[in-house]
């Protein structure tokens, strides 16, 4: 059943991306029913807010549909006093009960049963025993139409109730009516399924002496043919062989292909990506050099702007071409670590040290006072990690980089968080989604985890 509503929390939120009210609504309703079945109300009372929500937007998107969602705003106040009432909150299980009647319409028999259940639940629990008895009359003649077994419990209910209005005259014939119905039921059961094993007997009897009179006709052929019998299951197990072999080749090429068409579309988007960053910078520096080698005269100031520009982008580029370099080492598995014992806080400063220069910094240290935490890191590669998660988003309004450093005793490993970081910027540069795809093969070959969302990025770091 958990497995269940995993299924349709993701098929609801690709249900959202169509912009259709119905669908949404369908399955909103299944994950309302798999919660009550789990019993799991905070995730009950998350789903119920959801549908109010998405109601709310369908009748801003179309005003005029607020009169055709009778029964969806009946289904939500219903859910909501159902959670209330299973979480002893009978003042707010009154107020929807109340708000209930205002869409209630005894057109849809499911919604006529839930509307009483929720009202005489509600009568029982505060003791109006006049009106609980009236809804699970209702109940009653509903329910004796489609399940005798729901209309047994309903009588139940009912002499439960006179129980408690310690009323014990009335309570005990429904008890003993009730309770010679479900011994009625019981015994039909057991009829037919003393019946169905009697037929399966028989059956089975027949069979049997079927296989008898055919096992002795067999044995008969297989003593006159034993020997072609032995060559042709030999023949069989080879093919069976043969073919599961075939099967399992077919399955791995399969999936070499599929793996090359995923490596195809990467590279593709990869190399799409890239032609942008190179052809750009490498047009700059072309265009510089081509004026500066023409008859055209410059200026002095004109020749070291120009050089300034072929200087600054042949850095650029030199760096881009580096870090596609230790990529394709990171993702080959190929790139040489010199791992060593380091102490985590010493790193940690000169990383702080380099970024605070010229730039505002909010620094939250909840390491111990005292503890220099040990790793087992490359100090290289470790102090360029900090280095490029300490840059800050170049975007307007500016916010101060804000650092949180923290253990987690639990996994034995220190988490640093970053907010307002340059991984972050919500239209990023191609050198800094290489740099972010490198930082989390650097971190996860090390043993720890790699986060970017909206708010923040997150790199954890196991310490011995």
């Amino acid at each position: 059943m958990k497995q269940a509503g995993d299924m349709l929390e993701k098929a609801y939120a690709q249900s959202l991306e169509f912009n259709d009210y119905t669908i949404s609504a369908d399955i909103n309703n299944s994950l309302i029913m798999v919660y009550k079945l789990l019993k799991d109300y905070p995730g009950l009372l998350k789903c119920i807010q959801e549908r109010e929500r998405i109601i709310q937007n369908e009748i801003r998107r179309q005003p005029d549909m607020e009169q055709m969602l009778h029964l969806d705003f009946f289904y939500l106040y219903v859910s909501y006093a159902e959670y209330y009432f299973a979480m002893g909150d009978l003042p707010n299980a009154k107020k929807y009960i109340q708000l209930t009647d205002k869409y209630y319409s005894d057109r849809y028999f499911v919604n006529k049963l839930r509307y009483y259940e929720i009202n005489k639940a509600y009568y029982a629990a505060t003791e109006q025993w006049d009106e609980a008895i009236a809804c699970v009359d209702s109940l009653i003649i509903g329910y004796r139409k489609v399940d005798y077994s729901y209309y047994n419990n309903a009588l139940l209910d009912k002499a439960d109730i006179f129980l408690d209005m310690e009323d014990y005259e009335r309570a005990l014939p429904l008890y003993e009516k009730a309770l010679k119905a479900n011994d009625s039921i019981s015994v039909s059961i057991y009829n037919k399924q003393v019946n169905f094993i009697r037929n399966t007997h028989a059956t089975e009897k027949i069979q049997l002496q079927t296989l008898r009179f055919r096992y002795y006709i067999s044995m008969s052929v297989l003593i006159l043919m034993a020997v072609i019998i032995i060559v042709l299951l030999i023949f069989s197990i080879l093919k069976y062989r043969i073919n599961r072999e075939l099967r399992k080749s077919e399955r791995k090429m399969r999936r070499i292909a599929q793996e090359v068409e995923k490596v195809n579309k990467v590279k593709e988007s990869f190399i799409s990506n890239m032609n942008n960053a190179i052809r750009e910078p490498l047009t700059e520096v072309v265009d510089c050099s081509l004026a500066l080698a023409s008859d055209k005269e410059f200026t002095d100031e004109q020749k070291n702007r120009a050089a300034g520009v072929i200087s600054k982008t042949a850095t650029e580029l030199s760096q881009l071409i580096n870090d596609i370099l230790d990529l394709s080492r990171l993702e080959a598995g190929m790139m040489k670590f010199q791992t060593a014992e380091l102490y985590f806080n010493t790193y940690l400063e000169e990383a702080i040290g380099t970024a605070s220069v010229n730039k505002e910094l909010q620094i939250n240290n909840k390491l111990e006072q005292g503890v220099n935490y040990l790793i087992r890191y490359d100090g290289n590669w470790l102090f360029r990690l900090m280095k490029t998660v300490f840059i800050p988003v170049d975007e307007v309004p500016r916010e101060p980089l804000r650092i949180l450093i923290e253990t987690n005793m639990v996994k034995n490993e220190i988490m640093v968080t970053v907010y307002n970081s340059i991984f972050i910027t919500t239209s990023p540069v191609q050198n800094i989604v290489i740099q972010s795809e490198m930082n989390r093969m650097l971190v996860e070959h090390f043993g720890g985890a790699w986060i970017v969302n909206e708010e923040y990025v997150q790199f954890t770091i196991p310490f011995v």
